[in-house]
């Protein structure tokens, strides 16, 4: 599953989610707005954890990237995963090993 995959399948489940939390809400006699808002907490933990799961390979790449733009081309790039990130960590693999063959 690729990360834009991912995105939205989070983002269906969220939606859908909601809609679940409100008609909750309803049914235990609350305001439509109770429920969904008492779980704004839960879906700020979620964002912020998706957000470091993407954003923490990222920043490995960018430092592996600033190492090998000052020329030193034995950085280590550790590739994780088969979505976006992890073949940009084998491009980046493969542009380092080509740039030390020669």
């Amino acid at each position: 599953m690729t990360l834009s995959s991912k995105t939205a399948a989070v983002g269906a489940a969220f939606g859908a989610g909601w809609a679940c939390l409100a008609a909750a809400g309803l049914w235990l006699g609350l305001p439509a707005w109770a429920v969904p808002l008492s779980a704004l907490p839960a879906a700020g933990a979620a964002g912020w954890t998706v957000s470091r799961m993407v954003r923490r390979p990222l920043e490995r790449l960018l430092q592996a990237a600033e190492i090998a733009a000052n020329g030193d081309w034995s950085v280590p790039i550790e590739v994780r995963g088969e979505d976006e990130t992890g073949r940009l960590a084998k491009c980046m693999l493969t542009l380092t090993e080509e740039l030390r063959r020669k």
